[in-house]
């Protein structure tokens, strides 16, 4: 884990976070219990990750973002749909702003 700070800047990570070694950290960053950030994930400044998320692979949060408890952020998004055939998986791409 890359943390990008300065001496005025301090970061509040719980013990019981998981964070990848390749995962990119910015300034004044809160990162609660339990939070899991995948490998190569940027996290940029002035955010605030509550309790039970999970930061999927590759994906950037930008700078003064509010995460909610128990979120999955990033990853393959889905859902199902039956047809004739059986079950269908779906995937959804988006843009989040």
């Amino acid at each position: 884990m890359k943390l990008l700070h300065s001496k005025q800047q301090v970061h509040k990570i719980s013990e019981t976070a998981i964070i990848h070694e390749t995962a990119v950290i910015g300034q004044n960053v809160n990162i609660g219990h339990f939070v899991i950030i995948e490998e190569d994930c940027i996290i940029e400044n002035n955010t605030s990750i509550d309790h039970h998320t999970i930061i999927k692979k590759g994906t950037k949060i930008g700078k003064d973002a509010k995460i909610g408890a128990g979120c999955v952020i990033g990853g393959d998004g889905f859902g199902y749909e039956k047809n004739e055939v059986g079950i269908l998986s779906i995937y959804h791409i988006l843009v989040v702003l």
